[in-house]
């Protein structure tokens, strides 16, 4: 049950000088209900928005249940 995710990124650099440098990325991953990385099995998510083991609780379309979410990741590198 170790489930699957997609996941896609998208990234910006931009140089301000030669030695200067400003990086920006945002990812996306999908997780299937299995994909939680916790050891639990989630099945949806209740009408309050949590995730929840009880399939009487889901209120997700089929197909919904898992945990998705986004990141956003900013660097600021400076080489000497």
């Amino acid at each position: 049950m170790g489930g699957s995710a997609e996941g896609y990124t998208v990234g910006l650099n931009f140089y301000a000088a030669k030695n200067f440098k400003f990086q920006v990325n945002y990812s996306y991953v999908n997780h299937d209900r299995y994909a939680n990385g916790k050891g639990k099995l989630y099945v949806g998510h209740d009408v309050e928005g949590n995730l929840t083991k009880l399939p009487s609780k889901v209120a997700d379309a089929n197909g919904k249940a898992g945990n998705d979410y986004g990141m956003l990741g900013v660097r600021c590198e400076i080489d000497f």
